[in-house]
């Protein structure tokens, strides 16, 4: 087995659950003796004694008896505790998460330390309470009452958000992560906003990715009240259950990730019902095949998805997510038939596409019946949409070991870098696959800067570098990169206020692409 072979089975496993890992800052390994985890009082008035509450992520493999764990305070008592399972790993019978409480005496101290004996059997257990008793209000807006954050090791280690590599280890790419800390003070202004756009892309994920590869309390606390903010905001009952309620019957703001994520960090029921809710949507809200002949026109002017048939590969993007976490959340096989099914009609768009042109690597489409206030190009593509799903595309790789998914993402970086830029390195906003008349900034609004979507763009290129097995094809991947990367880093990221979710929601997987690119 070449090095290629073995990394690109790595990060396969890093979804599935095997033993292999992705860079030798988080190679798989027993787990520790000892688990530390720092608790965080946050509870007013200086109560001394509190329930703590939080979900433990698991490495595959690591435990099967959720009751199997053991919490000590900092002088190696044991303290009475409590466990559930939350969720196995799809492929076995290893707990992919389990719910913990245990309760400890803060004095007057706002922080303290406990650690977990993960494969040990407790001797002094207690009930679980509601989580809503542990939780500062009743609706988790506010978060909990104690913050328990985990090492960003242990964390990125359980692959509870993919392959993810911590932020002491970014290497190379620690411009990354100084970018994240530029941006989140101000992305915090829209923890609670009720306007729907600033949830677009999936801000509650985006934060929890953060806390995944940092450990931090500032990112763990934005999630946590966004995803309960994001969980209120959906309709769980009725015909449109699982539609954001702020934005209506639209897909793209529809996200298991967030509630899934959640769920598995902190053992919340309502969230992983929720997250089942939207899970189904995408399900059965979203036909993966483009099928032009069934689309008409809309009107100038007017909203262009609107309770009518279209396509786009944003929208397919976050179907093919969702559907994925609705088979990680459930086991259901009729997620895991869906997501084959959404390959299959991306690939046969790829390979064949309706028009009856020959193939460019491409997803275009026949704009015009998509929304013609941005262009009538019949042949279009949208390289930050094609990004979006080519990051979908790769989370359902890690499930179903599909071989046809490596290829569509290296055809389509090969069209990008050949199509997807202007002279000058930018970004176009949308490319004419048949001509010279790409669009290069978004119609009626040319205030916004068109490397606005590099971060995105060089996520995907970073998938085409991983990817392909030619070197020259994996060097122009790498120029193409490196442009974009930089470009990104000096972008305003909250401006628009979407703009952070695009930009974070799965970039940070990039940095474990290219360490263990060839």
């Amino acid at each position: 087995m070449t090095r290629a072979d073995f990394t690109r089975r790595a990060l396969l496993l890093a979804g599935l659950g095997g033993a292999a890992c992705l860079a030798p800052a988080c190679r798989s390994s027993p787990p520790p003796s000892r688990l530390p985890v720092t608790l965080v009082r946050r509870s007013p008035g200086g109560r001394g004694r509190e329930v703590v509450n939080f979900g433990l992520p698991l490495p595959p493999g690591t435990l099967e008896d959720a009751r199997r764990i053991r919490v000590l305070d900092a002088d190696g008592r044991e303290l009475p505790s409590a466990t559930r399972p939350i969720e196995s790993w799809a492929h076995d019978a290893s707990m992919r998460a389990v719910q913990l409480q245990t309760e400890v005496d803060f004095g007057a101290a706002t922080t303290l330390s406990v650690a977990l004996a993960v494969g040990e059997y407790p001797s002094a257990t207690r009930a679980l309470v509601p989580i809503e008793e542990t939780l500062l209000h009743a609706d988790g807006l506010q978060g909990p009452r104690v913050m328990a954050l985990l090492p960003a090791s242990w964390l990125c280690e359980s692959r509870v958000a993919g392959p993810q590599v911590p932020v002491e280890h970014s290497g190379n790419y620690a411009a990354y992560d100084r970018a994240v800390e530029r941006h989140f003070p101000g992305s915090l202004r829209y923890v609670d906003s009720r306007v729907f756009s600033t949830w677009l892309f999936d801000r509650t994920s985006t934060w929890y990715k953060q806390y995944v590869r940092s450990g931090e309390a500032k990112f763990l606390d934005a999630a946590y009240r966004a995803a309960h903010f994001v969980r209120l905001q959906t309709e769980l009952q009725g015909p449109d259950a699982g539609i954001f309620k702020l934005k209506g019957r639209d897909l793209k703001y529809v996200y298991p990730q967030a509630m899934h994520l959640h769920a598995l960090l902190s053992g919340d029921p309502r969230v992983h019902a929720a997250g089942e809710t939207m899970a189904r949507y995408c399900l059965t809200r979203w036909d993966p095949w483009y099928r032009p002949e069934r689309y008409t026109e809309p009107p100038l002017g007017a909203d262009p998805e609107k309770d009518r048939l279209f396509w786009s590969a944003r929208h397919a993007a976050y179907a093919l997510l969702g559907i994925a976490h609705g088979w990680e959340m459930t086991a259901d096989v009729v997620y895991l038939r869906a997501m084959r099914e959404h390959v299959d009609a991306l690939h046969a768009h790829q390979r064949e596409p309706p028009d009856g042109r020959p193939p460019d690597g491409s997803w275009r489409q026949n704009w015009a019946l998509y929304d013609p206030n941005e262009t009538r190009l019949t042949g279009a593509a949208s390289p930050w949409m094609t990004a979006l799903l080519l990051a979908a595309l790769v989370h359902v790789w890690r499930i179903t070991d599909d071989a046809r998914i490596p290829e569509m993402i290296v055809r389509c970086c090969d069209f990008l870098d050949r199509k997807g830029f202007q002279d000058d390195g930018d970004p176009f906003y949308i490319v004419d696959g048949f001509g010279t008349a790409s669009v290069p900034l978004p119609p009626g609004n040319a205030s916004e800067p068109a490397a606005i979507h590099s971060m995105e763009l060089a996520h995907g290129l970073a998938m085409g570098i991983f990817f392909t097995r030619d070197p020259a094809q994996r060097a122009r991947f790498r120029k193409r990169f490196e442009a974009q990367f930089a470009r990104a880093l000096v972008q305003d990221l909250n401006e628009p206020p979407r703009a952070y979710n695009w930009a974070f929601h799965a970039s940070s997987e990039l940095i474990v692409l290219l360490q263990n690119a060839q």
